[in-house]
């Protein structure tokens, strides 16, 4: 089993388990990504029409615009979960609630 500190010790949920796991040979393929994508670039394998990669380039912007919201509206939360007494609760009313729940 693999150490988890911020749970008290050793991870005992498989799911989280086969996450680690899983996280060596997505982190090579992401790498990889990359590298075949400057390849490309250099060597002139492919070729896309200047419109396609605009709107690309958009649709990228639009991504980070989305990550940038979920960052903004969750900025308070933690992966450890403390519940006090007369705790009150805190009802999501933003754009990004309504239309991601």
């Amino acid at each position: 089993m693999n150490e988890c500190p911020e749970l008290g010790g050793t991870e005992q949920i498989p799911a989280l388990n086969l996450a680690i796991v899983a996280d060596i040979p997505l982190s090579l393929l992401y790498f990889f990504n990359f590298l075949l994508s400057g390849f490309d670039n250099r060597q002139e394998w492919s070729h896309a029409p200047f419109l396609v990669v605009i709107v690309a380039d958009i649709f990228v912007l639009l991504g980070y615009g989305l990550v940038f919201l979920v960052f903004r509206e969750h900025s308070y939360e933690s992966r450890i979960i403390e519940v006090e007494q007369d705790q009150k609760v805190r009802l999501e009313h933003s754009l990004a609630a309504r239309l991601f729940r």
